[in-house]
């Protein structure tokens, strides 16, 4: 297994959250406080909403590292707090449905998490899941799993299977890739 990466400064790093459709004034505090605690960020910055299939989507950038030290060491406590303001997010949207994006980028790679459209379990088993994946993540990028490094890494949520699906990668050329899990390798489209 290949150990966490250590963090490449001890600034402050950056956050930035982007709101499609709306919060409440409550909501958009808690995630402004929680972030502050640990990362540069202001308030929520808001768009219209293009996906109608739900009310709200939050998108959270990390300039971070998706790795074990983000949540075990820089983000611990905001990370537990975080996950159930978006839970509560959701919750109060009832069947208006709310998504989230939680993207982790650092100088070399982003990895992008998309809930999709969720109902309360599979949304909550979602979040709950995102912090789990890092060993198996840094597996997955290993040079001999993967012929070049990937610039961009998007999963998104399966209900059926309950878990984080369909990886996609994306090099600095451009290439795309998918991962066959069962082969555990990055085949080229």
């Amino acid at each position: 297994m290949l150990p966490s990466p250590p963090a490449t400064t001890t600034e402050t790093p950056p956050a930035e959250v982007l709101v499609e459709g709306e919060l409440s004034p409550f909501e958009d505090e808690k995630i402004y406080r929680i972030l502050r605690e640990k990362f540069k960020v202001q308030h929520p910055t808001y768009s219209h909403l293009e996906d109608e299939q739900i009310a709200t989507r939050v998108n959270i950038i990390f300039h971070y590292s998706y790795s074990i030290a983000f949540f075990n060491e820089i983000f611990q406590e905001g990370w537990r707090e975080l996950k159930e303001i978006l839970k509560e997010i959701k919750h109060r949207r009832g069947h208006a449905g709310a998504g989230y994006t939680l993207t982790f980028k650092d100088d070399e790679t982003r990895v992008i998490f998309t809930s999709g459209v969720l109902e309360d379990r599979e949304y909550n088993s979602s979040i709950d899941q995102v912090s789990y994946l890092t060993s198996i993540f840094q597996q997955m990028l290993r040079p001999d799993v993967i012929e070049k490094p990937l610039a961009t890494v998007e999963t998104m949520f399966d209900m059926r299977s309950d878990r984080w699906d369909r990886f996609r990668g994306i090099t600095q050329s451009n290439e795309q890739y998918v991962f066959d899990g069962a082969k555990f390798l990055w085949v080229k489209l």
